[in-house]
């Protein structure tokens, strides 16, 4: 079992970094569905640890950690680009989550893009090299 940080991707959430559990040990940048209150929001990891290690912290918990909902293949953002986005949130006096939503959410939380696997990706991306040469 891992305690999983993330990072919601709504402009509602006004808070940065949420725990949760999962049974796997994610990557930083995956994305993810989570609940949050009575609702699913995405969100995207920042950290991952193991529940082992950290048992008394999560018995003194003033909170109930929750399960992690889907995760979906692959890493879609890199540690640098969450470090990019933490920098300008802290700069601009944003939250984090904001910053996402507004340079990144359009373009990498489309339901078909995520689920496709890496053939798929390869494919397109052939495709797209071919029709660039014309």
């Amino acid at each position: 079992m891992y305690i999983v940080e993330v990072l919601p991707l709504s402009k509602t959430t006004r808070t940065d970094n949420l725990s949760y559990f999962s049974p796997d040990n994610l990557e930083i940048g995956t994305i993810v569905d989570i609940p949050f209150r009575s609702k699913k929001l995405r969100a995207v990891v920042t950290s991952s640890r193991d529940a082992l290690s950290h048992k008394a912290e999560i018995k003194d918990a003033s909170f109930k950690m929750r399960r992690i909902g889907k995760v979906y293949s692959g890493n879609c953002f890199s540690p640098a680009l969450l470090a990019t986005y933490k920098s300008m949130s802290e700069h601009y006096l944003l939250s984090i989550s904001h910053i996402f939503s507004e340079l990144s959410l359009s373009i990498s939380l489309d339901e078909k893009l995520l689920k496709l696997n890496d053939k798929s990706k390869a494919a397109i991306s052939e495709n797209v090299s071919r029709q660039n040469k014309y």
